[in-house]
């Protein structure tokens, strides 16, 4: 992320007044209309449901926003012991250089100190350090080549493919300088759109909730490459901000040299974690305008629906099977478990389960509630079944007990009934 002046955030920009450069048709509920914002969405973080959107498909400049998925890959190596928080890390000459460049934004290291793999991400994270990002590339990678290859592999394997990665710290092409890419031009960056950012950031907190600790923290302590140690804020300036009521957790800012500000963050509204997404924002010199396109969207959402609960117990359309094993020859499921969904406010939507997928091992006996495979929920509003990676499942389960057929109605079935029946196993 480029340096940019520190500015007091203006008031709020009126939601939905005017439309914003590039919108494009949605299926969320809340469809944004953000003034000089090219994409936005909100998202549940539990679910995936995508709440509200703005021109969500478009690939755009994610400049540091990138450095979410290096955290990722961090925590994922540390999780299978490959790395660890305490572990001491050599820098490289070339990438101690490189952090010394104050052009973008750095905590300066040295090649005559060590430092720990928990002082980098906080470097990383917190004051948005390139030379800390690129120094944990190495550290998994070997190279910033290979770390991104690696990169790009991770994003393909939750179903984002196609996107290059020229720098794992969100830097254009040119601005990695002795580390830039050599077939690409200068002005190349890092480019997703706000629905793949959202489907990292999702990641990110669902999987390792505890970057949320690290993304809070308004200063850390980095050592000085003089001696002593240097504080560094956060570039995330929604810290702290209770505008609108709403208490920010994080995650990550993002300054593009020539598209304006990204954000990505984490709050609640009406009582459920979000994941909101603001790509391209205003311009480089503006760092307010991120940080007001975010309010203006959440507020917006949040006054747009409510949360409606799911009970326990829905019965899909077809909510029997027929089971060779069981002693009637059928076997009666319905859903397990609560679910929630955002629907439009002052509004009642139904919930019906679809996509029944059973497995095919089923056998009798049965006990109440047993598990027998799973389904998706669909809800009444069309909008509101807008998903990121898919409809969330739910567990079918039996009605009540079933017993088993005897030993000579189970052969005879097998032997002259299978096709009568949509599971056949016997054990």
């Amino acid at each position: 992320m480029r340096k940019v002046t520190k500015q007091m955030m203006a008031g709020l920009m009126a939601a939905g007044v005017l439309a914003s450069v590039g919108t494009s048709a949605s299926a969320a509920l809340v469809d944004l209309g953000l003034q000089s914002t090219k994409a936005g969405v909100v998202v549940d973080a539990q679910t995936g449901q995508v709440i509200a959107d703005q021109n969500g498909t478009e690939r755009l400049p994610i400049a540091s926003t990138t450095k979410l998925i290096t955290m990722y890959m961090v925590k994922e190596a540390i999780k299978s012991g490959k790395i660890s928080l305490s572990q001491k890390v050599k820098v490289p000459e070339d990438i101690a250089a490189f952090s010394q460049d104050l052009s973008v934004a750095n905590t300066p290291m040295t090649a005559e100190k060590t430092y720990t793999v928990q002082q980098l991400i906080d470097a990383m994270m917190v004051p948005s350090s390139n030379g800390a990002a690129l120094l944990l590339a190495n550290l998994l990678g070997g190279s910033q080549a290979k770390f991104e290859k690696m990169m790009e592999a991770k994003l393909e394997s939750w179903g984002i493919a196609g996107v290059k990665i020229y720098s794992p710290s969100g830097l254009t092409n040119g601005d990695m300088k002795k580390f830039k890419d050599a077939s690409a031009e200068d002005d190349v960056e890092n480019e997703m759109s706000a629905r793949e950012l959202a489907v990292v950031a999702r990641r990110l907190v669902v999987d390792f909730p505890d970057v949320l600790k690290t993304a809070q923290q308004k200063t850390v302590e980095f050592p000085a490459v003089s001696g002593g140690t240097e504080t560094m804020n956060n570039t995330n300036e929604l810290l702290g901000n209770e505008t609108l009521d709403l208490n920010w957790l994080g995650l990550k800012t993002g300054t593009t040299p020539n598209a304006g500000g990204n954000f990505v963050g984490v709050t609640k509204i009406q009582g459920r974690p979000v994941v909101s997404v603001v790509l391209n924002s205003g311009d480089n010199a503006d760092a307010a305008a991120k940080f007001n396109a975010t309010l203006t969207m959440v507020k917006k959402a949040d006054d747009a629906v409510k949360v409606q609960k799911v009970a326990s117990g829905l019965k899909p359309a077809k909510n029997t099977v027929s089971v060779l094993t069981a002693k009637d020859g059928k076997v009666s499921y319905k859903t397990k478990g609560t679910a929630s969904f955002f629907v439009p406010a002052g509004e009642s939507a139904t919930t019906k389960a679809v996509n029944v997928k059973l497995s095919k091992k089923v056998t009798a006996p049965l006990k109440q509630n047993e598990k027998l495979g799973t389904a998706q929920l669909e809800s009444s509003f069309a909008a509101a079944n807008d998903w990121l990676t898919g409809a969330p499942e739910v567990e079918l389960v039996s009605v009540s007990e079933e017993a088993r057929a005897n030993w000579f109605a189970t052969t005879w079935r097998g032997m002259f009934g299978k096709s009568n029946y949509d599971i056949t196993a016997t054990k």
